[in-house]
């Protein structure tokens, strides 16, 4: 699986397209972070997409990044963890999302 990032708000030269791919939970956590850096009052948007090694996607959705590079105190898994439950995937779809390296 994969992880790629689209800032949707923010510094101009920060938003608009889509990441590398990022191969770890880790990894694209630390460009939140970094983006974070620039975030204002508030949040900004980023939209994310987690693909299967085919390209397909397997999960999108949106992260509120707040000045902390995370969203109301949650990292971008635990944000997906929270999330997978309420789009209706399975427990065994859930884990297979959440299994990228750490």
């Amino acid at each position: 699986m994969k992880i790629t990032l689209k800032r949707v708000e923010g510094p101009n030269r920060e938003c608009g397209r889509w990441t590398e791919p990022y191969y770890s939970w880790h990894d694209a956590q630390i460009m939140l972070y970094a983006w974070g850096r620039s975030v204002g009052d508030g949040y900004d948007k980023v939209e994310f997409r987690i693909c299967a090694e085919g390209g397909e996607s397997v999960y999108s959705g949106r992260f509120d990044l707040e000045k902390s590079g995370l969203e109301n105190g949650a990292t971008l898994r635990e944000h997906v963890a929270r999330m997978l439950p309420l789009v209706g995937a399975t427990p065994a779809e859930g884990a297979a999302i959440l299994e990228l390296a750490e």
